[in-house]
């Protein structure tokens, strides 16, 4: 079984003094780049009405970039169909992996500078059942580009609170579950994960009520 998790936080609670004034910097991207985030900008637009299809009416808040960060380190150990239908799903047909990891490893870094009014947290992991091995250039790529954490451990009836703990240090305690203790066990191969923190104020304000 494999376990592929996006979490998304986001706050706009300003008690302190953690975000700074409204200074935006731009992200340099190549062409190929800008092509890309095109590409991620479509597949958020068809994510979200799948989801409305199912949502309706009722509030809801995801990350579509989240999703596709955790697609995109799936894709790097995938092979066959597999990896052709998880490039074509995000887009990314008539790219390299070479060139997709570089431009989440652009992107990522750029974002986590671009406007000192927000407060943006971008995390990545992968936790591996150690009754398995992953190849080191696999673990190498993930940790190069994505920056991801990589957690090798024997998978057992405490890994999801392990997994929990992640995603709520990583969303500052907005995000205290992800997983269920059903949803880990002996038999689970690897899980995946991405973990969005967005904290900024809002142009408009809603009324409290």
């Amino acid at each position: 079984a494999l376990i592929l998790l996006g979490g998304t936080a986001c706050s706009n609670d300003d008690g302190g003094n953690s975000i700074g004034k409204n200074e935006r910097k731009d992200i340099a991207l190549t062409r190929a780049e800008l092509e890309m985030v095109g590409a991620n900008n479509e597949f958020a637009f068809d994510f979200y009405n799948q989801l409305n299809t199912h949502v309706g009416q009722h509030n809801m808040m995801v990350s579509p970039f989240s999703l596709t960060q955790a697609m995109a380190m799936l894709a790097n150990g995938a092979d066959g169909n597999t990896k052709a239908e998880l490039v074509k799903v995000l887009g990314f047909e008539g790219y390299s992996l070479e060139e997709m990891n570089a431009y989440y490893m652009n992107l990522n870094k750029g974002l986590l500078s671009v406007d000192k009014a927000t407060k943006l947290s971008l995390a990545n992991s992968f936790w591996l059942n150690n009754q398995y091995t992953a190849i080191d250039s696999y673990k190498k790529t993930l940790q190069a580009n994505y920056d991801a954490e990589v957690k090798e451990l024997a998978f057992d009836n405490n890994t999801y609170t392990k997994i929990n703990q992640w995603a709520e240090e990583n969303t500052y305690g907005c995000i205290k579950k992800v997983v269920s203790e059903s949803d880990i066990n002996s038999n689970t191969i690897m899980a995946l994960l991405n973990a969005t923190y967005f904290k900024g104020a809002w142009k408009d304000k809603f009324e409290e009520k």
